[in-house]
């Protein structure tokens, strides 16, 4: 059979020693009541942990709030004393003073008033005649572009016709020089040819002077006449 476990508690007197049998009493604890109870005890320390953070926290704010208050009431006091200050000066300055005094800011602010007006209007005047400058300059850029495109065509004529002349003074160069070269091959050529004519004749003469001997016996049998010719270039 199952026995429930049980905590006793001792009631001991002042020395520390347990009383006397007749004088002591026991009482006995249910062991789910003594988990219950520290449970509970902790849970009821949270709440105090939880609730002393919740009072630093409003202590804070309050003497955040405190601080600003005090903040407010120092400024309230400058202002006051500021406030007295003026006051005082205001009694002891008289009040044909301070009307002289307004009647001069106000002069000084018409003058400003009109010199801003004057100063408005030649601004007007400056951007009107800006304005007018822009535009006769912008004409003045667009003639001269319409010159340069006519300068430019009239420029590149120019250009190509130098072009031309220029080849057209190379081409006679040219042929000075082929018409030079012509005439010197034309001479060489000649002479050439008189030479060969020349050579011809003496090859004829020194054949028929040959031939002679041959037939009247005056030269040896033996030697044999070589007949060459001489070959030319075509014309």
């Amino acid at each position: 059979m199952y026995k429930r476990k049980r905590n006793i508690i001792i009631i001991k007197d002042s020395e520390g020693t347990p009383e006397a049998p007749d004088h002591h009493f026991t009482y006995e604890i249910p062991s789910e009541m003594m988990s219950l109870t520290v449970q509970q005890i902790i849970l009821d320390a949270k709440k105090l942990v939880i609730r002393i953070s919740d009072h630093e926290n409003a202590a804070d704010n309050l003497i955040s709030d405190m601080e600003s208050v005090h903040s407010q009431i120092d400024n309230m006091k400058q202002y006051q004393e500021a406030v007295d200050i003026l006051n005082t000066e205001a009694k002891q300055t008289p009040h044909v003073q301070l009307i002289t005094g307004i009647q001069r800011e106000n002069r000084h602010l018409l003058e400003i008033h009109a010199e801003n007006k004057e100063l408005r209007n030649a601004l007007e005047d400056h951007q009107n005649a800006l304005e007018l400058i822009m535009s006769k300059y912008r004409q003045q850029i667009a003639s001269l572009m319409r010159l340069s495109k006519t300068d430019s065509s009239s420029l590149h004529n120019t250009k190509y016709a130098n072009i031309i002349t220029r080849q057209a003074e190379k081409i006679n160069e040219m042929a000075a020089v082929m018409k030079t070269a012509a005439s010197l091959d034309e001479e060489k050529e000649c002479k050439e040819m008189e030479a060969f004519h020349c050579l011809k004749k003496e090859n004829d003469g020194l054949r028929e002077v040959l031939n002679i001997a041959n037939k009247f016996g005056s030269l040896s049998k033996d030697i044999s006449v070589e007949n060459k010719t001489i070959q030319t270039d075509p014309l």
